[in-house]
């Protein structure tokens, strides 16, 4: 990507340059200057300090399913004794472009050799670290790719079902032209005729089905982009181009002209004198009648596939819904508080903004209680570290442990409601003055003092260098005064990690930024959005939020993927179920057309109504039968593809197999029983006479 206008940063651009830089977005650059050219060179007011404007980027940039309204060189967000710190882990990724002719495993190769260079250079800071290449592409939607990947697949299985829907309705509509056929051939129309025919009569269903098939896909397309969460990667991308139309619409054409030139090639042979009879019904011959038997087997099969894939996720998702979050998510309004540098400069500064600012927050009617919290739990950011316990050495440690650390205020186990198991939780004389202290969740708990009481222990925060000296302002001891439930950092479904808690007013530099927490007495808590901004801002006039959202909706932004599979799944199991129906239902129905003479001579001589209906059915059963059993092999084949998206369900659960299987064959009797009552109701000299 190139700026539209000005230049990209370049190494100089850094804290020891003389003017910060930025440059714009296509979407600031509109709304500040207007769209005047001459925007580079001019000063632009942001974080309360002057950058110079040096580039802007083309309207179509955007990074990680983002697009930000200004960048600034990352030279400038530290001193370059940070950056020289072995230790530190910035919370930065490299990107790259690889050389023409170069493949990702090279690539990796490289950093591998770069990475073990480092680890022989420097063994005490890069001991364990390794670089990962990953496609940009598989990056941002490497979560929801394998997904839409069993979806496709599911749309394959789809039209299978279909075709053969299509491929016995054609035969069945063949059999009953089979004279008009004969009678064709009899005069001297040659196959090649036939043949034509039934193309152009296939190829007119395919085309108008076809243009029926885009209209409903562009709605779809539309329909499925307005319900999607925006937290699924370039969903405000999803769109019918051309490309994917034209592949679509081909192979409806296609599928409905292979499957319709079928009758033709199945047309009797010149000279069949049994086809001129004008009492003759058509009939399918045993090749065919088999043809459709393993055409309706293989409908009820897949089908069951289908069926059994949704069923799982369903299950899934209700397992990950019973799962609790640690917390009460409900009425629970976030926002994002970020503070300028350049103001507040020491931690007393930012602690004195954050208790005015929370005062003001919980004055607002409908507000019954608020805190801060870094990070917040399910927003999937999170920070690690370090740590000792009283009695540890580091230098003794082969491998000094870690856990995951946060940051919250007063308050804050109350306003989320988390449970509070043992000691008390933070207060306002837990500050820079009082002695260090720390809460750690019961996951910590257990792993580090099993069945003995947390509260008094002492633990040690930092890197490896700093544990292994005397204690310093940045890495002190600090004394557990409270353990809390254990709260899903990020997601439901996924394991809870062991947390130290530590309060903002003692980090040894200011926090400046804070996620903040209002529980709302009110149904929705947005509706206090335009008080909370004022109240944010009654502390400081210049201050904003940001990212305002509620927790329900962060909670449902980590579920998104798996809703969303379910929910597609689900809808083509029940389209699988309906087209099994129709095959299955025509399929009994044309048994009844051709079976009338014969059920009638039974009735006749004195076949009950059961009897006529046992008939019917047990044939009916027999394929569906068959097709279950197939349909068994091809679902556990399927699960094992799901394996990776279910949670708490096994991927041969049984009770939900017995459950769609029960649904199945309920559909198969309920669709069979419609023409084999009309068969009951045959009269046996009415079909003897039409005979």
């Amino acid at each position: 990507v190139k700026p539209v206008l000005g230049r990209d940063f370049t190494e100089r651009d850094d804290q020891r340059s003389a003017a910060p830089v930025v440059i714009l977005s296509d979407r600031l650059f509109e709304r500040r200057f207007s769209g005047d050219p001459a925007v580079v060179g001019k000063a632009i007011r942001l974080d309360r300090e002057l950058y110079i404007v040096i580039g802007v980027l083309p309207p179509t940039f955007s990074y990680n399913d983002d697009v930000p309204d200004a960048l600034v060189s990352i030279g400038l967000t530290k001193d370059p004794a940070f950056w020289e710190n072995r230790y530190a882990h910035a919370g930065t990724y490299a990107v790259a472009r690889l050389k023409p002719g170069m493949t990702l495993e090279q690539a990796q190769k490289d950093m591998d050799r770069v990475a073990e260079t480092l680890q022989r250079q420097f063994p005490e800071t890069n001991a364990k670290n390794w670089a990962s290449l990953v496609p940009m592409r598989e990056w941002v939607v490497g979560d929801v790719r394998e997904p839409l990947l069993i979806l496709l697949a599911a749309v394959g299985l789809l039209l299978l079902i279909a075709c053969s829907n299509v491929a016995n309705l054609l035969l069945a509509k063949g059999s009953a032209r089979t004279r008009e056929l004969a009678i064709r051939l009899a005069v001297g129309a040659s196959r090649a005729r036939l043949l034509r025919q039934f193309l152009t009569e296939s190829v007119l269903l395919s085309f108008l089905g076809g243009a029926l098939g885009v209209l409903l896909a562009l709605w779809g397309t539309s329909t499925l982009v307005a319900a999607a969460p925006d937290s699924l990667p370039r969903v405000a991308e999803v769109r019918m181009v051309p490309a994917v139309l034209g592949f679509t619409f081909a192979v409806a054409v296609l599928t409905g002209i292979l499957f319709g030139i079928v009758p033709a090639l199945h047309a009797p042979a010149p000279g069949v004198q049994p086809d001129l009879k004008e009492g003759e019904r058509g009939s399918l011959s045993r090749r065919q009648r088999r043809v459709r038997d393993a055409l309706v087997v293989g409908q009820v099969a897949l089908s069951l596939a289908l069926l059994f894939g949704a069923g799982l996720l369903i299950r899934s998702f209700q397992r990950v819904m019973e799962v609790e979050p640690g917390f009460n998510p409900h009425r629970l309004l976030t926002a994002s508080i970020i503070l300028s540098a350049n103001q507040y400069k020491s931690v007393s500064d930012v602690e004195a903004y954050y208790r005015e600012a929370m005062r003001n927050i919980r004055a607002i009617p409908g507000v019954t209680a608020a805190s801060a919290v870094m990070p917040l739990p399910m927003s999937g950011n999170e920070w690690d570290t370090d740590y000792l316990l009283d009695g540890m050495r580091a230098e003794e440690q082969r491998q000094i442990p870690d856990t995951e650390i946060g940051f919250f205020g007063p308050d804050y186990v109350a306003t989320m409601q988390i449970a509070l198991v043992a000691g008390r939780a933070f207060t306002e004389a837990d500050n820079q003055r009082s002695l260090p202290v720390a809460i750690v969740n019961q996951e910590f708990a257990r792993r580090n003092w099993p069945k003995q009481n947390p509260i008094g222990r002492r633990i040690r925060l930092g890197d490896p260098k700093e544990l292994a000296g005397p204690e310093t302002a940045d890495s002190r001891w600090l004394t557990v005064v409270g353990v809390i439930g254990d709260v899903k950092q990020y997601g439901l479904d996924v394991r809870t990690v062991p947390t130290v808690y530590t309060p903002f007013a003692q980090r040894g530099t200011p926090q400046l930024r804070y996620d903040l927490v209002v529980r709302a007495s009110v149904r929705d808590p947005l509706t206090l959005t335009s008080a909370l901004r004022n109240a944010v801002a009654s502390a400081d006039r210049e201050q904003a939020i940001a990212e305002v959202s509620t927790m329900d909706h962060h909670l449902a932004s980590r579920l998104a993927t798996r809703q969303l599979s379910m929910v597609l799944l689900g809808g083509f199991a029940l389209v699988a179920l309906g087209l099994g129906a129709v095959g299955i239902y025509g399929m009994v129905s044309y048994w009844v057309a051709q079976g009338t003479r014969e059920i009638g001579v039974r009735v006749a001589l004195g076949a009950t109504r059961n009897q006529v209906l046992g008939l019917i059915f047990g044939r009916a059963a027999m394929l569906v039968g068959v097709g279950l059993a197939a349909g068994a092999a091809a679902s556990f084949a399927l699960a094992r593809l799901l394996h990776s998206m279910l949670f708490g369900v096994g991927a041969s659960d049984p009770l939900v197999f017995a459950a769609v299987t029960f649904v199945l064959s309920t559909v198969a009797a309920l669709t069979s029983y419609i023409p084999a009552r009309r068969a009951t109701r045959i009269d046996p000299m009415a079909a003897l006479r039409f005979e």
